[in-house]
């Protein structure tokens, strides 16, 4: 089926606008503070996610993992671009 498909020569930035796209977002890196901040704000109550690990845990040992989960998010969301 894909050898059906004519071959094409053209450029694809051919193909795009050279006008700015105003509905168009830009995601900075997610930095330790960021990720501290929002682990602080876990409700320590709370009953374990899917991962089984408790609010209260991740808020004790967010020292240790804070640096490894920021750059866990950003690889996340850079790879999807």
């Amino acid at each position: 089926m894909a050898e059906q498909i004519p071959k094409n020569k053209v450029n694809y930035t051919t193909y795009l606008r050279k006008e700015k796209y105003l509905n168009s977002i830009f995601i900075d890196a997610v930095t330790e503070k960021e990720v501290e901040n929002e682990i602080s704000k876990l409700a320590e109550n709370k009953s374990c996610g899917y991962d089984g690990i408790p609010p209260k845990i991740v808020r004790k040992i967010s020292i240790y993992i804070v640096k490894p989960l920021t750059y866990i998010f950003n690889q996340s969301v850079f790879l999807l671009v």
